[in-house]
């Protein structure tokens, strides 16, 4: 019975791998990920082989005309019509790599002729070009173009064309595992392994958290009527004992409470008990501290309300952070009223300056207190100000709101919609009905509403973005699983 399950395993993975190679294979069967490293770390790839796909990555990219095609020089010339993969991928050490199939292999000979030096690297034509102040290395495998880093692995990519038990990409198991779930049609996708340790210290923010809880990614993208879709899947790190469903909410509901008008981006999600675990496993004494400053105990007054779902909300009022603190409301309160009173210490100390007395001011209105700033006067932004002046941004009356709600949701915003926000104004809870269950985590863009707000931050995707008015996506997490869905419009 062992064995009949096992060789049902075996045949399925076999399957999935062989539809994999067929969609995305060249049209002399080469499949790219031969050429590439077993031990390649990120693949960006693009497949246009599917009439449907390849219509509308026409259509987004605005043609040879486009920005996209415009930046690839004279390659267009050669990928023929009926579609082309484009992958670019990077290995842990700093190598890249660039491969396309083509059709046309005289125009590709003519191509590379015209835009390198020919070298004598081996027992093929390869050219040496020179991009800012960096020297790549390329050449014609079968009827792929390989553009690399380093002429080793230009050599090693041409071995491995070459060799039947090459250790190349297809021997990763991880990677094959994970391109098997990936549903056609699709026009791209993209394989993050995070076990490397340039990965794990080149990642910021967010990017943080995946690298600590993953072990790998993929995500495909879909054009789908108006808009895209992404399907994405992730293998959790068995060593690590915190796992996806652990900092994962208990379905999306807090966007019910939140103000709608003007929404910017939102996300929901839960676990903040793990994730203040994992953020401060490396800070010594921090309990000590929050004791110090707040009176309160981390793990017995403060962490145990936190065990439920947070939202953090961008208004084009300002920011919001909202936690559902239900199971221990009380706890909450007593938080909130040791943040008021350092901040009255904060307000009475300013009273001595005139220029703080007039800058800083603090008051109640209903469920919460009210830290009324403004930040220009006192220093922080501004022209001449710690931060300068950011475009769009008015520093001059800050609000910053704090307190527990009736619903039991402390809330720490600088958006002045709280202090009128009535729940039946509008809600936010329909966008969920994109994600079809996928709503453990949740993130929204606006994107109209970003590039409007930030848009001089934006601007060297605003000719893509600005396509789409929206985007949402969510996650469906088991302890070392996760399933990811989203839609862009």
């Amino acid at each position: 019975m062992k064995k009949s399950i096992f060789l049902i395993a075996i045949l399925f993975l076999t399957g999935c791998g062989s539809q994999f190679q067929a969609y995305n294979s060249s049209e002399e069967g080469v499949l790219i990920e031969q050429l590439l490293p077993k031990n390649t770390t990120m693949v960006v790839s693009i497949n246009t082989s599917d009439p449907g796909q390849r219509e509308a990555f026409k259509e987004f990219s605005g043609g040879e005309d486009g920005e996209i095609f415009q930046q690839m020089g004279n390659v267009p010339a050669i990928l023929g019509e009926d579609g082309f993969r484009l992958v670019m991928a990077y290995l842990d050490d700093g190598e890249s790599f660039t491969a396309v199939t083509v059709t046309d292999i005289e125009a590709a000979e003519e191509w590379m002729q015209s835009e390198g030096t020919l070298l004598n690297l081996g027992d093929f034509d390869s050219y040496v070009t020179e991009s800012d102040g960096q020297e790549h290395y390329m050449a014609l495998l079968s009827d792929v173009v390989v553009v690399t880093s380093s002429s080793t692995a230009l050599l090693n990519a041409k071995g491995q064309l070459k060799a039947e038990d090459s250790e190349n990409l297809l021997a990763n198991e991880q990677y094959m595992e994970l391109v098997s779930k990936l549903s056609k049609p699709y026009v791209g996708h993209l394989y993050i392994d995070f076990s490397g340790d340039s990965a794990k210290e080149g990642m910021q923010g967010i990017w943080a958290l995946g690298g600590r809880l993953m072990d790998s990614e993929i995500f495909s993208l879909t054009f789908e009527g108006d808009g895209l879709a992404l399907n994405g899947f992730a293998m959790g790190d068995l060593d690590q004992d915190l796992g996806f469903s652990d900092v994962s909410g208990k379905g999306m509901y807090l966007s019910d409470f939140v103000p709608a008008e003007g929404l910017l981006f939102y996300e929901e999600s839960g676990g903040i008990q793990g994730l203040f675990e994992m953020w401060f496993a490396d800070v010594p004494n921090v309990e000590d501290t929050v004791t110090q400053y707040l009176g309160m105990d981390l793990s017995d007054e403060i962490l145990p309300f936190l065990d439920k779902n947070y939202a953090i909300a961008l208004h084009e009022g300002g920011v919001s952070f909202v936690v559902d603190v239900s199971s221990s409301a009380d706890d909450a309160d007593e938080l909130i009223d040791r943040l008021d009173m350092q901040v009255n210490s904060l307000v009475t100390v300013m009273q001595y300056d005139a220029g703080g007395a007039e800058s800083l001011s603090k008051d109640d209105e209903g469920d919460f207190h009210v830290l009324s700033a403004d930040l220009e006067a006192l220093g922080f932004f501004g022209s001449g100000g710690y931060f300068g002046e950011i475009p769009g941004m008015d520093f001059s009356d800050m609000k910053l709101i704090y307190g527990v709600t009736e619903d039991d949701l402390l809330v720490i915003s600088t958006n002045e919609d709280w202090l009128s926000f009535d729940e039946d104004a509008g809600r936010l809870g329909g966008m969920a009905s994109e994600l079809a269950g996928y709503d453990q985590t949740v993130f929204y863009f606006d994107i109209e509403g970003l590039l409007d707000t930030f848009g001089v931050f934006l601007a060297d995707f605003e000719p893509y973005l600005e396509k789409f008015s929206g985007a949402v996506f969510g996650t469906k997490a088991k302890k070392y699983e996760l399933e990811m869905r989203g839609v862009v419009r």
